[in-house]
């Protein structure tokens, strides 16, 4: 009981600090030029912060949760951090030692970054390793991220120091507050760690496709939920990139959340049976989509070349009658081929369901039509138990 009013005081603590030193950033990033930056990362800040309480709430003791929540209130005080950084920028020597090391601050954060990510896959969905034989990969990943902000934080790496190949100049004109090494003799040593961490994180997603195929139903489904929101907030950010390159910002804000709420829902088991429908539905909506919009543009091209100068009402008004007259059709076809592959159970009881409708024109004896029946419903509906009542009158016709 103790440890529980720990955990969750320790949780509070942390929201606090997310809800604070957000409500801190926005003016400080105002006055520093830098808000549309910093701003981008807050709603994924939040979505780990509240996330990672909500399941620790249910699940104390779920490493996951702790990681989600840590990772946001850390998040939270980088950025804070970054934003009182950047106020220095363009001040020369004059810069306030506070200022400094809030910049410092802020890249040892960055480089704590992807250690979060990469506990995240090797512990999802319930805070333990696949098995021991991956405890190397999560101690080397512990190690790694140590040496690359040990790095950062005692050399001017990735701070102010533009001749450094293969680094980032975060806070130019700001002098690096803790410079006990030459950057220039660990940029070697920064380029290895650069490298582990990718290794490291490619290592920790297989570990998700080993637990995937060693697992029940449960945590696959699990699983594909994370995969398919990880998925979807890629490809929706890459064709913001592609077509709508003014409203990246926006894009990231509203997609990238995604992927910890998906966890939070995949940790707390709500609704995942939904998932193999949802993934089915996407895929059918935007493979119907892409269709509907490459007819409607045929249509125009070709009335375009076809009719008059001067009929673009006309011509529209036909693409969108063709384009809405295919719609539905488009959509059962495309509806039977994606559930065939990803929402098989739903598609097995549907031809299930087709099969006894068509049997049913044959059929004439009634109790091997009710027999049919019951099969049939458990089939398709899996329930714990089905029958089904008859009532029939003196004369022996059935009333009910």
């Amino acid at each position: 009981m103790t440890r529980d009013r720990f955990s969750r005081g320790v949780v509070l603590a942390c929201c606090a600090v997310v809800v604070v030193c957000t409500a801190v950033l926005v003016p400080v990033a105002s006055s520093a030029g830098v808000l549309g930056d910093l701003v981008i990362l807050v709603p994924l800040i939040v979505s780990f912060a509240v996330v990672g309480a909500l399941v620790l709430w249910r699940q104390p003791r779920n490493a996951v949760g702790w990681l989600f929540l840590v990772t946001g209130a850390i998040s939270a005080v980088g950025l804070l951090a970054n934003a009182v950084g950047s106020s220095g920028i363009g001040q020369g020597s004059s810069v306030p030692v506070h200022v400094q090391w809030a910049a410092w601050v802020s890249v040892v954060y960055i480089e704590l970054v992807g250690l979060p990510i990469t506990l995240t896959f090797l512990l999802f969905p319930d805070g333990r390793l696949p098995s021991l034989r991956w405890r190397p990969v999560l101690v080397l990943a512990t190690v790694n991220v140590v040496v690359g902000a040990t790095i950062v934080a005692v050399s001017n790496m990735d701070f102010s120091d533009p001749t450094v190949d293969g680094t980032t100049e975060n806070f130019p004109g700001i002098p690096h507050p803790l410079e006990l090494v030459d950057p220039h003799v660990l940029s070697p040593a920064y380029v290895g760690y650069q490298v582990m961490e990718v290794v490291l994180l490619l290592a920790a997603a297989l570990s998700l496709v080993v637990r995937y195929r060693a697992s029940g139903s449960a945590t696959r489904a699990q699983i594909r939920w994370v995969t398919f929101a990880a998925t979807a907030a890629t490809t929706g950010y890459a064709l913001s990139v592609a077509f709508w390159s003014d409203h990246i910002v926006v894009a990231f804000a509203a997609l990238f959340p995604l992927v910890p709420v998906a966890c939070g829902v995949a940790i707390l088991r709500y609704r995942l049976y939904d998932i193999d429908r949802l993934i089915s539905r996407t895929l059918s909506y935007a493979v119907v989509t892409g269709v509907v919009l490459g007819v409607y543009g045929l249509v125009v091209a070709a009335l375009t070349e076809l009719l008059p100068s001067g009929s673009s009402s006309l011509v529209v008004a036909a693409a969108t009658l063709v384009a809405a007259a295919l719609v539905r059709p488009v959509l059962q076809r495309v509806q039977r081929v994606v559930d065939r592959r990803f929402d098989r159970g739903r598609y097995d009881a549907l031809a299930t369901v087709e099969a006894f409708g068509m049997g049913l024109r044959d059929q004439i004896d009634a109790d091997s039509t009710i027999s049919e029946l019951l099969a049939v419903v458990r089939r398709t509906m899996a329930p714990s138990g089905v029958a089904l009542a008859r009532v029939r009158s003196r004369d022996g016709t059935v009333v009910r």
